[in-house]
């Protein structure tokens, strides 16, 4: 696999891209303007095809401030998945497993703070962590959408999709804002025995929109639909969830604490 910073990205994909936008007569300023809007991450874990994964990579004591205008800026993005360049995985070496992300403070970001998935139900990246890191810039009174900009994306303060046995601890996830469904940190299709989710602190999670009754949760976790899996939840703390909703009473239920989703015969 590969791990790259949004520079590393820039110098090798542009010689890549600038010979083929020359080629169909493409003007390379604006190639190079595509380029700098729609590649913000502030790193890019991926892996290099279906059968060769990152594995062992650590990111750990520094800091990543984007442009949240950006619409698809993230900071942190481990993927194994189409999203980011990378590939779904077709045998066990696809998988992007064992990586550390650890004393990282994200903000200014649109879309999240350190999303890490992979394109397989089955094939998952095993054994991540992310640990001690601090999602969004601090506030007062109501989030000032740090994290998400008001938009009307889905956003994510930490995510784990299609993953075994993660571990996401001790990390601080607040001032996200957005009309979409908004989450803290997203435990999505677990798989395995021992993923664990304890220690985290999340607030400042708001739907800035008064009409959408998206739902805004500080932690959302299920388990995968297919075969035995357990996940521990615990120790965590969640405050200052929000709504600017003005609209009728409804029976949907826009905010929420801890939601522990439907999954298969773990628990």
């Amino acid at each position: 696999g590969m791990f790259m910073d949004i520079m590393s990205a820039i110098l090798v994909l542009a010689p890549l891209l600038a010979a083929m936008a020359t080629h169909f007569g493409d003007n390379p300023v604006h190639l190079g303007i595509i380029m700098i809007v729609n590649i913000e991450y502030g790193y890019l874990v991926r892996n290099a095809s279906a059968t060769n994964g990152a594995n062992n990579v650590t990111v750990r004591n520094c800091a990543i401030t984007l442009n949240n205008v950006n619409t698809t800026s993230i900071g942190l993005l481990h993927t194994a998945a189409i999203t980011g360049g990378g590939v779904t995985p077709t045998d066990g070496n696809g998988k992007n497993n064992d990586c550390l992300y650890e004393n990282i403070t994200i903000t200014n970001t649109r879309l999240g703070g350190i999303l890490v998935t992979s394109g397989s139900t089955t094939l998952n990246g095993s054994n991540n962590i992310v640990r001690n890191c601090t999602i969004g810039a601090p506030y007062t009174g109501l989030p000032t959408n740090d994290i998400g900009a008001g938009s009307t994306s889905a956003v994510y303060g930490i995510q784990f999709q299609n993953q075994e046995n993660g571990q996401v601890h001790n990390n601080t996830v607040r001032n996200i804002g957005a009309s979409g469904v908004n989450r803290g940190i997203w435990m999505n299709a677990s798989r395995g025995i021992n993923t664990r989710v304890y220690n985290n602190r999340i607030g400042g999670i708001r739907n800035t929109s008064t009409t959408s009754t998206g739902t805004q949760r500080g932690i959302e976790a299920a388990l995968n639909t297919t075969g035995v899996h357990t996940m521990f939840v615990y120790n965590n703390m969640v405050s200052d969830i929000t709504a600017a909703y003005t609209g009728v009473a409804s029976g949907t239920r826009i905010l929420t604490g801890i939601i522990l989703g439907s999954g298969a015969a773990g628990s």
